[in-house]
């Protein structure tokens, strides 16, 4: 079972074709795939062939259901439908004489209704309808809770004392720390300040800053057969009753409301990092974060956040660190001030997230290559390929570049680097250890593989690599992520296995991708080689 860190993992549009069952495969039951229609148009539900079956005939969307559904038409809901793709519907209803028609009989023959049929390529030209609901691609509503390790809270203090010969004993007074209760986060801080006395005071200054964490366990969605789109994602806390603890920098009780907030974590707080940290002197805080919103104190019912943006954007498959509580003033991290005993605490409870998702894509097609298309049909879009070549249209850029050596020469489809020193590839402008290589394709695409392929040390005589050999010493990537571009425009890694790539040899580093990624453009993100100078011979991305 997945433990996600409070991320929402969630993948959109992952291309999709519906393939009928054949040989072998017949006795498995078909998978179903939400089909959304609009009614009106030239659609006009009636009899189907076979008896007892009811169903009609559409228009093929060309996007997305949930972009543009034009009147009369069909559609999946990540993508438009191809041609090639039946555009008949079938349902069998049983037949008992003054029984109603399903709902679709009727209110697809008007322009202002949508219904979403479950359907599966029959291979004879005909979706299967297995089930049907009015409205567009269903949604599903959990309210996730956090596991009894899902809530944990950090602090760190720093201590200051002078160091004169007469303060033989500076920490005369013991450093406050506190712990939350099971189920519940601490945060803020408490200062606290010794002045001394006579004419050499022994002073004393330290400051605890706490912050407290929570992730819950998603695996509900990550283990759905595809991926899903968030509509709606609410975090909701409370505070605890009584536990909001302020005083004035002389430790006088005082009444306000601390001003805390709500930060989308970059760290992931579960991976070997101590929840107790003393005499810290370092520039970031763990768990380090971004703050999204501010916390004024909750009302009675608890706060509620709306963050279905940071969470659709946790789209990439890959693991986030969630949402941590930070509280106010942490100015003392470096300065130490100011110089009193104020404090600001409150704990925090009841932690759930709402989640409102929907299949956003479908299955990956198969990997084999030739494998026919819906209908049985074949078709060059339906065979996996490399969609990084330039001669599928894939264009290729680079940070940087040095004559001969283009990014164009890195999808031609010549992988061993021939002629290398006539331009057999790319290189950068170097020397550096930031460069990075994008290849665009033609459209979004399904890819399942992603091969990075290197200078031989033998760039005069290279041979055909594997993924165990050649090995280089002289001119490959040593380090290097590969990343793609989300549908936010932002570049997050690949999720694949091995990926960000450290301490690699091999000439070809193949980087597989078991879930499919929907994606536009990849980039190869290197950080170190040896001789600093980044060059590439061929990326190659394999999918449909």
């Amino acid at each position: 079972m997945k433990r996600i860190f409070l991320s929402a993992l969630i993948g959109v549009g992952l291309l999709t074709l519906i393939f009928p069952l054949s040989g072998s495969e017949a006795a498995r039951p078909p998978f179903d795939y939400p089909l959304v229609c609009r009614g009106g148009g030239d659609l006009k539900p009636g009899a189907a062939e076979g008896a007892g079956n009811l169903g009609f005939e559409f228009k093929r969307g060309t996007k997305p259901a949930g972009e543009e559904l034009k009147e009369g038409s069909c559609s999946w809901t990540d993508r438009g439908m191809y041609d090639a793709e039946p555009n008949r519907v079938s349902q069998h209803v049983e037949e008992v004489i003054g029984a109603p028609k399903p709902g679709w009989y009727e209110e697809l023959r008007s322009s202002d209704k949508y219904w979403t049929f479950m359907v599966s390529n029959d291979g004879k030209g005909q979706l299967i309808a297995t089930s049907a609901r009015p409205g567009g691609a269903p949604t599903t509503i959990t309210t996730f809770i956090p596991p009894a390790e899902g809530l944990r809270t950090f602090y760190v203090n720093h201590e200051w004392h002078n160091d004169r010969v007469n303060c033989e004993n500076p920490f005369a007074f013991k450093l406050r720390v506190d712990d939350a209760p099971a189920g519940q986060v601490l945060v803020g801080y408490v200062n606290d300040y010794y002045a001394g006395s006579g004419p050499f005071p022994c002073e004393w200054n330290s400051k605890v800053d706490y912050r407290g964490t929570t992730w819950f366990d998603l695996s509900e969605i990550f283990d759905k057969p595809s991926l899903q789109i968030v509509e709606k994602a609410t975090l909701k806390f409370k505070t605890v009753d009584g536990s909001v603890a302020a005083y004035d920098d002389q430790r006088r009780p005082i009444t306000r409301v601390c001003e805390d907030r709500l930060s989308v974590a970059n760290a992931d707080s579960l991976k070997g990092f101590s929840e107790r940290v003393s005499n810290y002197s370092g520039d970031v805080h763990f768990p380090a974060s971004d703050p999204i919103a501010t916390i004024k104190g909750c009302p009675p019912a608890g706060c509620s956040i709306d963050v279905t943006e940071v969470v659709n954007k946790w789209i990439t498959g890959k693991i986030g660190y969630g949402f941590v509580i930070v509280g106010e003033n942490e100015d003392w991290l470096d300065k130490l001030i100011p110089h009193d005993k104020s404090v600001c605490q409150t704990r925090y409870t009841d932690f759930s997230l709402t989640v409102s998702y929907r299949p956003g894509l479908l299955a990956a097609p198969p990997k084999t290559p030739g494998v026919p298309g819906p209908g049985g049909l074949s078709q060059s879009l339906d065979i996996r390929k490399n969609v990084a070549l330039a001669s599928n249209l894939a264009t290729a850029k680079a940070s940087s570049t040095s004559a001969p050596y283009s990014p164009a020469k890195a999808i031609d489809g010549e992988h061993r680097g021939l002629n290398w020193l006539s331009g057999g590839g790319w290189q950068g402008a170097g020397p550096t250890n930031n460069d990075w290589l994008q290849v665009d394709f033609k459209g979004r695409k399904t890819i399942d593989e992603i091969d990075v392929y290197m200078v031989q040390d033998n760039f005069a005589s290279p041979v055909e690599p594997d993924v165990s050999m050649p090995t280089f010493t002289k001119y490959g990537l040593t380090n290097f992520r590969v990343q793609f571009l989300t549908q936010f425009g932002d570049w997050r890694d690949v999720p694949a296995l091995g990926n960000p790539v450290i301490g690699n040899t091999n000439v070809l580093k193949r980087l597989t991708v078991p879930r499919g990624l929907f994606t536009q453009s990849i980039r190869i993100q290197v950080s170190d080689t040896p001789d600093k100078w980044c060059r590439i011979t061929e990326v190659e991305a394999w999918g449909y």
